[in-house]
């Protein structure tokens, strides 16, 4: 079965109509950044896509997707030429790490229109941009990791706090009031939880005299 919807597989079979690809990057300080290869401008789904933006200038070269394989992710790059060393910062900046990033590849027909339905050639987050400078050219080729990268994070080394919490699950607040609780369990057969710590000390009523159940605290 055909990824391509009826519309564009018709197209194509034309030969008349003009392929193209573009990207849309939704930028995490709230602009959005339409660019396409080849020179002109589109709109599509109320984005314009230009050829150069007064921004972030063009695409100079696209390096396709490939597919993940043991712990690695699809992902893809595309190289941009900037308008200035400004621009190039600004999406270098950590914060735009993270961005999502779509590809699309698409035809246009006689009156340049976008042909319904193109399709998603790539969907992923803005992972680690690189600036390479020299006399004649600046340059920063942008890598993108697939949403799949998530499944690789390792959760290592969390505690069992609301701060922790919160870094894996924000706004979950369901340990905001058990921070620092403590209980007893009772000393002998059995095994120990597992995570815990324990202290030294008796409770107090132990010991010589007691009845022989010694308990101790734990501390999550």
């Amino acid at each position: 079965m055909s990824e391509l919807s009826p519309q564009m597989e018709a197209a194509l079979a034309s030969g008349r109509a003009l392929v193209l690809a573009f990207c849309q990057m939704d930028l995490k300080d709230g602009r959005t950044v339409g660019l396409l290869t080849g020179s002109g401008e589109i709109k599509w789904q109320n984005v314009i896509f230009r050829g150069r933006d007064d921004v972030f200038g063009t695409i100079a070269a696209i390096d396709p997707p490939s597919d993940g394989y043991g712990d690695e992710a699809p992902g893809m790059s595309f190289t941009l030429i900037p308008g200035d060393t400004s621009a190039a910062a600004d999406l270098s900046s950590p914060a735009m790490q993270g961005s999502r990033v779509r590809w699309w590849i698409a035809c246009l027909d006689d009156n340049g229109f976008v042909i319904a339905n193109p399709w998603l050639w790539f969907e992923g987050s803005l992972d680690v941009p690189e600036l390479t400078l020299d006399a004649s050219a600046r340059e920063l080729e942008i890598a993108l990791v697939s949403e799949m990268e998530k499944l690789f994070m390792e959760e290592e080394g969390r505690r069992l706090s609301e701060a922790s919490h919160l870094e894996v699950w924000p706004g979950e607040r369901g340990f905001r009031y058990m921070s620092g609780l403590s209980r007893s369990i009772m000393w002998g057969p059995g095994d120990r939880p597992p995570g815990l710590v324990y202290s030294t000390s008796p409770v107090a009523g132990s010991g010589m005299g007691g009845n022989g159940n010694t308990s101790r605290q734990v501390q999550y």
